[in-house]
């Protein structure tokens, strides 16, 4: 008698559902695939954008519209797909897949410049850690995940064991829009150190002859321009007098992107951007020696300088009081005796 029940109710479960055979079917719907995309981009957006707060220039540096077009630049897939099992109570079914992220070897290549730049792991050797496996620009996992349907609406639950894909895909965004921090005299040996590692085939000459010049009669060949042996040998007038060009300092924030009253004050001000970039640069060690205090300092310092509004005086205390914590973190030396902000 009980079979018997358990035979009924399973035959109005498929009756429901239209037919038993349409659990894969409702594993592999492109609503699934296009939700599990959805949750995950959603995901990373909002952990990505958090950091906004803990750099220099965060706002600009993490707004959405960044973080959505790098995101926008990777491919998130499921395949391997196949039923597990029902949930009578939920009318769910569980569903298990690959989940396999594709990123493009140049933007591969840039986050691992500039993981490699600030003292990191190499971003497949952080996959590993959280136990994602890696075949050339493709990481991939096996993951299980719950879907509820009705007649009219298909609900998507993705359940993973713990964030490691939002954990992994924050790292990359966060490594490719930071590149544009770095100081281009740490990148520049960097990138012709990966250079030098790729194969001899993939390697383009850097010096070469200049291409000739085709026009409709002739063809003009483009002679390489000569070192000069001795700059002093060039003939200057008597009359010329020698000018310096004037060098306009910037901050360590895009000026041109600014729309805080503060950071709008600091770019007018010579003498608050020169604190600013003395503060930038004693941050970078800081951050190197110990990444938490130096976060510490940061926050409290950004939290101070930006309740200045547009009192010049406030926010060069503010970048002093700073400077100087950094400068205790750099000689690991207490700063109890700093003045408070």
């Amino acid at each position: 008698m009980m079979i018997s029940k358990y035979a009924v109710s399973l035959l109005f479960i498929c009756i429901f559902l239209s037919g038993c055979n349409s659990e894969d079917e409702q594993c592999s719907s492109p609503e699934v695939q296009t939700s599990i995309h959805n949750i995950l981009t959603e995901n990373t957006l909002k952990l990505t954008h958090k950091k906004r707060d803990e750099f220099f220039d965060g706002p600009a540096l993490f707004g959405l519209d960044k973080i959505k077009a790098t995101l926008a630049l990777i491919n998130i897939e499921v395949d391997h797909i196949k039923f597990i099992k029902r949930i009578q109570e939920t009318q769910a079914v569980v569903c298990e897949a690959q989940l396999k992220i594709t990123v493009p070897p140049p933007l591969l290549d840039d986050v691992d410049l500039t993981r490699r730049i600030q003292h990191q792991s190499k971003i497949i050797d952080f996959a590993k850690q959280l136990n994602i496996e890696n075949h050339l620009n493709a990481f991939t996992q096996k993951v299980n995940y719950s879907v509820k349907s009705s007649k009219d609406i298909t609900t998507v639950s993705v359940g993973f064991e713990g964030t490691q894909w939002e954990q992994l895909l924050d790292e990359m965004v966060t490594a490719v829009l930071l590149m544009s921090t770095l100081d281009a005299n740490e990148v520049q040996p960097q990138a012709q150190a990966q250079h030098q590692r790729q194969p001899q085939a993939q390697r383009q000459t850097t010096v070469q002859r200049p291409e000739p010049i085709i026009t409709k009669s002739k063809v003009i060949e483009v002679q390489p321009v000569k070192p000069i042996a001795n700059a002093a040998q060039s003939v200057v007038p008597d009359s010329a007098p020698l000018t310096t060009p004037k060098t306009q300092l910037s901050p360590s924030f895009d000026c041109t992107q600014a729309n805080k009253a503060t950071d709008v004050t600091i770019c007018a001000q010579p003498s608050l951007v020169t604190l600013d970039i003395q503060n930038m640069s004693i941050y970078k060690s800081a951050k190197e020696l110990n990444p938490l205090a130096t976060k510490d300092v940061w926050k409290e310092s950004i939290k101070y300088k930006y309740a200045c509004g547009t009192d010049v005086a406030c926010i060069a205390g503010v970048y002093k009081k700073s400077i100087q914590r950094y400068q205790c973190i750099t000689k690991q030396q207490s700063c109890e005796k700093a003045l408070p902000y």
